[in-house]
């Protein structure tokens, strides 16, 4: 049981703090209002998001995992302890 509650812990504050990092980091990109002096495109291409953003969304998606990892496993234990009653519908 213990184990459980470190577990969802950890998922709940990394995915809080993954969604933050997210959240508060600015964006690196913009629109310039001219007209380019050269037929040359400038940038290479469109990048939507930098490796924060990726380590951010990892971080946070690796938290939700470990979360609900954790939440099953607590719901599957406490349906299956020895001694407790059956669920309706189990005896048919």
């Amino acid at each position: 049981m213990r184990r459980t509650v470190v577990v969802g812990a950890i998922g709940a504050l990394l995915a809080i703090g993954g969604v933050v990092a997210i959240v508060t980091t600015p964006a690196s990109f913009g629109w310039t209002a001219y007209t380019p002096l050269t037929d040359q495109e400038s940038s290479p291409g469109i990048v939507l998001m930098d490796r924060t953003d990726v380590a951010a969304t990892s971080v946070a998606v690796i938290g939700l995992m470990l979360l609900a990892g954790a939440g099953g496993y607590a719901l599957g234990r406490r349906r299956n302890r020895p001694g407790a009653s059956p669920s309706h519908g189990a005896d048919r």
